[in-house]
């Protein structure tokens, strides 16, 4: 979105899967990195905080909540982003281009804002939003052959 938080880091060591341990190079910079696809577990990090005008924050701050209200269905309930970044597109592209957007199961919807959500329109209960997750994954799996993980923790039972 043209913006990411900005953080030098001095050093920071990680737990691969392999139980390996292993250290980023000290002075890195940092800019937006997504670490959702490692597999591993950040022991901890040592920032430096780079000093702004507090006026100059405050704008970016409200320039990236407009940005959200344009861009994500905040004023409905949901659970926020419902699946993951698969390799190789977005989950909201996939979803939409499958002609899933506004997709309706009881009174759960996928976003007509940003096909990424599965919203609450009205009165969803856990078995329309379980219902409409799976109609989903089954839609983009035939039409892209992509398997969409859940970013969404599911507790209890179906």
């Amino acid at each position: 979105h043209g913006f990411s938080v900005f953080l030098e880091v001095d050093g920071k060591r990680i737990l691969f899967d392999t139980g390996q341990s292993g250290a980023f190079v000290n002075n890195a910079k940092v800019l937006g990195v997504d670490l959702s696809d490692v597999d591993a577990v950040v022991l901890g990090a040592k920032m430096r905080l780079v000093k702004d005008d507090s006026a100059q924050i405050r704008q970016r701050m409200d320039d990236l909540i407009t940005r959200r209200k344009q861009t994500q269905p905040l004023e409905y309930p949901s659970a926020g982003s419902t699946f993951k970044r698969p390799v190789g597109g977005f989950a909201a592209s996939m979803i939409d281009e499958a002609g899933l957007k506004g997709y309706t199961v009881g009174g759960a919807q996928v976003s007509e804002k940003h096909a990424g959500f599965v919203i609450n329109k009205c009165d969803a209960t856990c078995s329309d939003v379980l219902s409409l997750i799976k109609k989903i994954q089954k839609t983009v799996l035939d039409a892209d052959g992509v398997s969409l993980e859940t970013e969404v923790i599911f507790i209890g039972r179906e």
